[in-house]
Order: C-alpha cells, then structure tokens, then sequence
C-alpha cells in the first residue's frame, strides 16, 4: 500500500499535466494561426501567449519529470535532491511559476487601464510596451528564482515524496 499511493498521485500528477499541456499548445496553436498576434489585434493576446507559453513549459516539466519521478519514487536523471540535474528542473518549474505570477499582474492592469481607464491610461499598454513587459518579466522571474535559489534556499523544491 505504501508504494501504490505514491505511484497513484504520480499517475494522477503526469495524467493531469500531460492534459494541460495539450490544451495549452492546442490554444497556443489558435492564437497563433488565427492571427490574433499580428498588430492589428488586441495587446492582450501576446500576454496571453506569453502566460500559455510558460504553462507549457512547467506543464512539461511535471508531466515528463516530477510525475514520472514520483511514480518511480527516484530522480530520474541524478542520484539526489541537490544535484545538478535535478536543480536544473527545479529551478525552470520555480522560474516558470514566477513569470506566470508576474505576467498575470500585468495582465490585471492592462485590464484595469483599458477598461476602467480608456482615455488615459488606457492607451499606455501600446504593442511594444507589452512586448518589453512580457520580456521584462520573463527576465525578472528568472531572477527571482535565482535569488530564491542561492539566498534564500528554503524555495527549492524537491520531486520526490519520500
């Protein structure tokens, strides 16, 4: 019994994020196929593929990593929880999460400014204003994650539940 939970919610973890990363690239697809990244379109659609874009990546890690890692109750590609390969995987899950708290605040006040604000400030949130915020955030996650990592090492995760 003991094993068979373990392996359960790896199971569960692996079936859920495998899903997830499905329908993201799917909706990844639309947008992009159906042109609502050109220029001519609303700004929120860049932070929407650039928010997509990073659960795709932390989607990817828990399906072919962190879920797999735990149905085998191992580390997959190291022999422990501070080695480099499996720092690496944690340092990607934590940065991606990072950047998907920092481009949602952005797209919380997007939303404000172009609804509440549509005169004014509305007007802020120009294409190339996105696109520097969405890649400032980016940056600044992986930041984050590196400072969390290296000061404060209590943040880094480990993918095992024994």
């Amino acid at each position: 019994m003991a094993i068979f939970i373990p392996s359960l919610i790896g199971a569960v973890m692996t079936a859920l994020s495998s899903t997830s990363l499905l329908i993201n690239l799917f909706v990844l697809f639309i947008l992009y196929r159906g042109g609502l990244l050109k220029p001519s379109k609303s700004n929120i659609y860049l932070l929407a593929f650039a928010n997509i874009t990073s659960n795709c990546i932390r989607a990817a890690v828990i399906a072919f990593y962190i879920g797999p890692s735990i149905i085998l109750q191992t580390y997959i590609f190291s022999d422990g929880p501070t080695d480099i390969a499996n720092t690496i995987v944690s340092y990607i899950e934590n940065a991606t999460w990072n950047v998907d708290m920092l481009i949602s605040a952005i797209v919380a006040i997007n939303r404000v400014s172009v609804i509440v604000f549509t005169n004014s400030i509305g007007k802020l949130f120009t294409r190339n204003v996105v696109l520097t915020l969405t890649f400032m955030m980016v940056i600044l996650g992986y930041l984050i994650t590196l400072v969390s990592f290296k000061i404060m090492p209590c943040c880094v995760e480990y993918t095992s539940l024994y």
